[in-house]
């Protein structure tokens, strides 16, 4: 598993589908969680957080 944010960071903005399902994001700002081959236009760096699932428990991420 990718352990360091810029690593992550990386994946998802080459929206590297070889990520998907080994992390999300959480971005701040919307609530929303996309996966790391998200089409959607990429979160800023500060608005964004790493999250293992999208369970409701790990809203802490948020």
């Amino acid at each position: 598993m990718i352990r360091n944010f810029e690593h992550r960071y990386r994946a998802v903005r080459s929206r590297d589908a070889r990520f998907d399902g080994w992390f999300f994001v959480a971005v701040t700002s919307t609530g929303i969680y996309c996966r790391p081959s998200c089409p959607a236009v990429t979160p800023k760096r500060a608005k964004k957080r790493v999250a293992p699932t999208t369970h409701p428990r790990s809203r802490n991420f948020m």
